[in-house]
C-alpha cells in the first residue's frame, strides 16, 4: 500500500524483501542492525490489519 507519492519521495507499508535491505543499508553506515526487527514490525503490521479486517466484518455483517 503507498501511503504518499510525489516526485521521487515514496511512503509505502513494508514489504518482505525490506528486511534485508534496510539491515545490510544500515550495516554499511556501521550500524550492528538485524532484519530480525523489520521482520518483526512486518509481522505486527500484518497482525494489525488481519484484526482491523475481522473488527470491520463484525460490523459489516449481521449477527446471526
Amino acid at each position: 500500500m503507498i501511503y504518499f507519492m510525489k516526485n521521487n519521495i515514496v511512503i509505502r507499508r513494508m514489504q518482505d524483501t525490506d528486511p534485508q535491505i534496510f539491515s545490510n543499508e544500515e550495516c554499511a553506515q556501521g550500524w550492528h542492525a538485524s532484519p530480525q526487527k523489520y521482520d518483526m514490525r512486518i509481522s505486527d503490521e500484518k497482525k494489525e490489519s488481519l484484526s482491523h479486517l475481522q473488527q470491520n466484518i463484525r460490523i459489516i455483517l449481521p449477527a446471526i
